[in-house]
Formats: structure tokens, C-alpha cells, sequence
């Protein structure tokens, strides 16, 4: 009795996402990428560990040459590391707002994961801030931080036992930060 309702709900649904899945990737029908299929698209690469995820992202970015599409469920995702399409969908007003993934982030205000109306705001703010001129001025606080991190992590390495890098990292950007907004050295 409930076998024929059901039924029909589930065409329904796959109906419903056929329809979602062809008009999402119609704009990137040309553009290569890894075999997808229907209702998971490509995430089956990436079931696994964060290491096994990780090295499937090196290796389709070796494979596909500056540009690759994702399916993920209904979305399609393009994936850029050549530098000339990343500033153009950086400076494109179509690319400016924010990827649904960004929503799992749970910082709807966030400087990263703002909404374009709320980020604009904050950029034209931020803006002066950021002018080449003293961006330029830091240049000699960054490489001294990042070669401090460096020979950090060097010490590290040569115990020969795995280790932290975000702890290396994080103490790099919070010395980044103090040197440079606050004129103080922590090290």
C-alpha cells in the first residue's frame, strides 16, 4: 500500500534533481573534470581520510591544468590554480558572492565568509589599510616571521616524529600581526 506512494516520491525526487543537476552544470558543460554520478556527483573521491583527500585534490589539480568542475550533489564547483582565471573570478561582480560551503563556516559576519553586500562594506573600510605602499612596508616583518617559522619547524623535522604545523603557523601569523599592526616584537 505504501510501496506505490513511495515510488512515486522517489521519481519525484530524482526527477527533481536531474532537473537541478542540468541546469547547475549547463555553464560548465565544456569544462573538464572527474567522472560524476548521479545524486553524489563527485564526492565519492573524496571518502576517506583528510590525507586521502588531500592528495585526490593534488592529484586532479596536476591532471586538469589550471581548471577543473566538481560535482557535488547539485552543485557544480569550478576549481581554479591557474593565476590569471583566479583574478578574473576574483575581479568578476557575477563571482562575488560567497559558495553555499560557506555557510557550514556558521560566521555569517566573518571577514571571510560575509555575504558581498556585507563584505563590500568592510572592504571599502578596510581598504586604506591595505594600500600597497604599506603592504610593501611589511615585506621585511613577513620574510623575518616566516624565516623564524621556518627554522622552528626545522628543528622540529630533524626529531624525525610528525608534528604540528598549524601551532607553527598560527604563532607565525600571531608574530605577523603583533610586528606589524602593534609595532611589537613577541618572539
Amino acid at each position: 500500500m505504501f510501496l506505490i506512494p513511495a515510488v512515486i516520491v522517489l521519481l519525484g525526487l530524482i526527477l527533481y534533481w536531474c532537473k537541478l543537476s542540468k541546469n547547475n552544470a549547463r555553464f560548465a558543460k565544456d569544462i573538464p573534470g572527474p567522472k560524476s554520478y548521479p545524486i553524489i556527483g563527485s564526492t565519492h573521491l573524496f571518502v576517506g581520510s583528510d590525507e586521502h583527500t588531500f592528495s585526490v585534490v593534488n592529484e586532479l589539480f596536476r591532471k586538469y591544468d589550471g581548471m577543473f568542475k566538481l560535482l557535488l550533489g547539485t552543485k557544480t564547483v569550478l576549481c581554479l590554480s591557474d593565476p590569471d582565471l583566479i583574478q578574473q573570478a576574483l575581479t568578476t561582480s557575477a563571482c562575488q558572492d560567497k559558495a553555499f560551503f560557506y555557510r557550514f563556516l556558521e560566521m555569517d559576519y566573518g571577514l571571510v565568509s560575509a555575504r558581498y553586500t556585507d563584505w563590500k562594506l568592510y572592504r571599502k573600510l578596510l581598504n586604506p589599510a591595505f594600500n600597497q605602499r604599506i603592504l610593501v612596508s611589511f615585506i621585511s616583518i613577513f620574510s623575518r616571521c616566516s624565516e623564524d617559522m621556518v627554522s622552528r619547524m626545522a628543528k622540529e623535522e630533524a626529531k624525525h616524529r610528525p608534528f604540528d604545523v598549524l601551532h607553527y603557523t598560527a604563532q607565525c601569523t600571531l608574530e605577523m600581526v603583533c610586528a606589524s599592526s602593534l609595532k611589537s616584537d613577541i618572539t
